[in-house]
């Protein structure tokens, strides 16, 4: 049986990478600017969730709560990777290859 805390954790993040890396898609988009490849937002979610892990475990270390050990840390990053490629997450962000698209168009 999972462990809820580290599930809701991952739930959390799931979220975070989701709105994070989509309002950043969404600027690029306004702006006109080239969006990230998928390597590049990878790299993102990656440092998204490691700065939220690494913030958690020292409120928990500070706060005396149990730390989530390394292997569920790892565990956790790549179950939210996994879900932010896999199409689960990218619903929240807008399509890539139509800001690709029109991020190469040449103006009229």
């Amino acid at each position: 049986m999972p462990d809820l805390g580290v599930e809701r954790v991952e739930v959390t993040l799931r979220r975070l990478v989701a709105d994070e890396i989509g309002d950043y898609l969404r600027r690029c988009s306004d702006e006109g600017r080239r969006p990230p490849d998928e390597a590049d937002q990878r790299q993102m979610a990656r440092a998204i969730v490691r700065r939220e892990l690494d913030v958690r475990a020292r409120t928990a270390l500070r706060l005396g709560e149990p730390q989530i050990s390394e292997v569920e840390e790892d565990e956790i990053t790549e179950s939210v990777l996994a879900a932010a490629f896999s199409g689960r997450l990218t619903g929240h962000w807008p399509d890539t290859d139509v800001i690709s698209e029109f991020a190469e168009e040449e103006p009229a």
